[in-house]
């Protein structure tokens, strides 16, 4: 079992390139990412970690949102707009031509 996941990891490669088609039904991304989330252990069984998957419009809006608040720490001189224009605009923008995105929301408690 180790032996297949080790192989698995040293094979697994990165895309660079996304797009807006997907080969896989938004209802199996949808299925997957579930069985993902009930299938990933937490300390003491807690089951703190959350999943969202956002899909079409909602994708898009939430980049919107990122684009947005970064132009307001350009404005604000808190990011050098060479940076901006250069390297941080780009990223948010491929992420955006993505498909879709799926976010973890985690969850603790504390103790004092």
């Amino acid at each position: 079992m180790s032996s297949a996941l080790i192989d698995l990891a040293k094979n697994r490669r990165t895309i660079y390139q996304l797009g807006k088609k997907s080969p896989v039904p938004d209802s199996k991304i949808e299925e997957l990412v579930n069985a993902a989330i009930l299938n990933v252990p937490s300390a003491f069984n807690t089951q703190s970690t959350r999943l969202i998957v956002l899909l079409h419009d909602q994708h898009d809006r939430l980049w919107d949102i990122a684009i947005e608040a970064f132009e307001g720490l350009v404005k604000a001189g808190k990011i050098p707009q060479e940076v901006w224009e250069k390297q941080t605009l780009p990223k948010l923008l491929g992420f955006k031509g993505a498909y879709g995105t799926v976010r973890t929301l985690l969850f603790s408690s504390k103790s004092f």
